[in-house]
């Protein structure tokens, strides 16, 4: 029988001992797992990419629940975007009619 819980301080129940396991941290830095291998890795690789711009969102959870992925938010975005430029003309056209 296994108990699923979050890795901290998940227990696996071995014929009725209940054994902790868990993930080793990296002593220097407590936010790296030893599982990581950064040996492969190239330093700076995306350095130019993102020094020309990046613009990262944060959706919170209750609405990035809706959106599969990135391209879904950035779909509905546009047509929230063409909603509103329709809108801003329907005002402007009625604004001038006023005068």
């Amino acid at each position: 029988m296994v108990d699923v819980q979050p890795f901290e301080g998940r227990k696996n129940h071995i014929y009725g001992a209940s054994v902790r396991v868990g993930l080793k941290k990296m002593k220097d830095d407590p936010d790296i797992l030893e599982e990581y291998d950064f040996s492969d890795g190239v330093r700076g690789k995306y350095a130019q990419r993102y020094k020309e711009g990046s613009n990262v969102v944060v959706i919170d959870p209750d609405v990035a629940e809706f959106f599969p992925d990135h391209d879904s938010v950035n779909e509905a975005l546009r047509n929230l975007v063409a909603v509103i430029r329709r809108q801003a003309k329907t005002e402007l056209g009625h604004g001038e009619n006023r005068s």
